[in-house]
């Protein structure tokens, strides 16, 4: 797994800026998590994603302090009311506990974690290959799903077909046994 090797290397291929001398400790992102998804009500979750991974790893911002938050999320064109709701919205907090309830369900022990269709959950950094055998593989199993879902209609429409021709028989047969 050479992927594994050099982290900082691999993000610096792939156009990822890490600079953890400008981090002295690791902060609590909660208020981080809430902005996140009041931005994804609104469209905007991916921007200001990315404008909180440039203020965390590489400006070295403490994403946890209200001023920073509401600092980055004015770059992206987030209103600054709008973080402060956001940061203790009931509906949001809401919304937090159900994604903990899902994370708590797949038994999520680190990060990076994917779930994908829903169903299958994958923990820890794999290769672009792993994820693209993943995806392909998962395809071909909701096809292959789909397929036989279709056979096994089509028997049950068959087999229901005939039982009700031979009740309707059995209804208009004049000698009943």
């Amino acid at each position: 797994m050479a992927y594994r090797k050099n982290p900082l290397e691999k993000t610096k291929e792939v156009g990822v800026t890490i600079d953890f001398s400008k981090r002295t400790r690791y902060y609590n992102t909660a208020k981080a998590h809430r902005l996140i998804l009041a931005a994804e009500n609104v469209g905007l979750q991916r921007q200001i994603h990315q404008a909180l991974l440039q203020a965390y790893h590489v400006e070295g911002e403490n994403i946890s302090d209200i001023d920073v938050l509401v600092k980055t999320a004015e770059k992206i064109g987030f209103d600054k009311n709008r973080v402060i709701q956001a940061i203790g919205s009931t509906v949001i907090n809401q919304q937090l506990k159900a994604l903990g309830e899902r994370v708590r369900l797949y038994s999520v022990q680190s990060v990076p974690a994917f779930i994908f269709n829903g169903s299958r959950f994958v923990s820890g950094s794999h290769s672009v290959d792993y994820f693209e055998q993943l995806i392909r593989l998962d395809f071909l199993i909701k096809e292959l799903n789909k397929e036989l879902n279709k056979e096994r209609d089509k028997r049950l429409g068959k087999e229901l077909s005939e039982e009700l021709i031979n009740e309707q028989n059995k209804e208009n047969d004049p000698c009943p046994m």
